[in-house]
């Protein structure tokens, strides 16, 4: 999946797993968390375990990305859409 979301948005899938604080970055990191999430039903635990970071990162990163996809914040909405159909 990971690989499928690196190619869509243009980040490399070690911006995607690093820890860059690059805006664009870190809402594509974001979405790759909400897209695990509600396609593979994984809970934040694992999607931390997968993606080297704390439960609780996870947990903030979905709601940041939701605050954002529902206030129609340009550029999440546009990534969302290029990313959002991918199956595991």
């Amino acid at each position: 999946m990971i690989t499928e979301v690196s190619a869509k948005t243009g980040i490399s899938v070690d911006n995607l797993l690093g820890r860059s604080r690059v805006y664009k970055i870190v809402i594509v990191r974001q979405l790759y968390y909400k897209l695990l999430r509600e396609k593979k039903g994984l809970l934040v635990e694992g999607i931390g375990r997968l993606c080297d970071r704390d439960h609780s990162t996870i947990s903030n990163g979905i709601k940041h990305a939701n605050d954002l996809l529902e206030t129609k914040d340009e550029y999440t909405v546009r990534m969302w859409d290029k990313i959002k159909g991918i199956e595991p």
